[in-house]
């Protein structure tokens, strides 16, 4: 598929992945014919490089975690862009597509959440990286409201892994474009993802909440801890568990 790059700043900001540029094609062919396609891909391509004009600079590309921000701006404007547009509903199975339509697979149990020692392994290797590529950058306000990530803070978990992210740019976004109706297809994903991994989700906190963190603790798939916290929907449709007591 030939690239349709957008006209961007590059030293402030990223492009959308190949990734989210094939599936949202993708989606766009299946509903519309070749021409129609074109003409709203060129819209949410004009869409994108608006909401980039006075988007926070969060490191571009030198932020490992960058891309999702700027994928998530991409599905936002294909959302704007859309004719007929998709409810909430529809619009997490098109985000989806983007962050998690890629070939998955199942690994094995040995290279998986299911290895306690893996896990560990992970966080005490991450800590530092994390603290040095992304965290000292956000401190200093260099990268403004970029998230702060912090891997099993305070204590680590008997099993498990715990991470906090602090702020959401991703919120902060469709709060200033009144598109926070939309939130829900962006932050629920996770809860289906994580099984390739042979892991669940507990996160009973998310700044699209109103949490000031998103809390992510993440533990074996079956290890019976996510039984103990169910998933739960609140009335803006935001997928959540209550605290664990493992985390208090």
């Amino acid at each position: 598929m030939k690239r349709d790059k957008p006209n961007i700043d590059y030293k402030k900001h990223i492009g959308y992945s190949k990734r989210a540029e094939k599936a949202l094609k993708e989606h766009l062919n299946s509903k519309y014919g070749k021409k129609q396609s074109a003409e709203i891909w060129a819209e949410i391509k004009r869409i994108y490089e608006s909401y980039l004009v006075d988007l926070p600079y969060i490191g571009g590309a030198k932020n490992p975690m960058a891309d999702q921000l700027y994928d998530s701006l991409v599905c936002f404007a294909y959302w704007e862009a859309l004719p007929e547009k998709e409810s909430v509903e529809e619009f997490k199975v098109t985000v989806d597509s983007v962050f998690f339509g890629y070939n998955i697979r199942t690994f094995p149990k040995w290279f998986s959440g299911q290895n306690q020692h893996l896990l560990n392994a992970v966080a005490f290797i991450a800590k530092p990286f994390i603290e040095y590529s992304i965290n000292r950058h956000v401190r200093s306000g260099e990268w403004n409201n970029a998230w702060k990530v912090l891997v099993n803070p305070k204590k680590k978990p008997k099993e498990g892994l715990r991470a906090v992210l602090v702020g959401c740019p991703i919120c902060d976004f469709a709060k200033s474009h009144d598109l926070m109706f939309l939130m829900p297809a962006m932050c629920n994903g996770d809860y289906g993802s994580m099984p390739y991994l042979r892991l669940d989700t507990i996160r009973p906190k998310t700044v699209a909440r109103g949490h000031n963190v998103c809390d992510n603790f993440i533990v074996n798939n079956e290890s019976g801890l996510f039984e103990k916290y169910p998933v739960k929907v609140d009335e803006n449709g935001y997928m959540y568990n209550d605290e664990p007591v493992e985390l208090k």
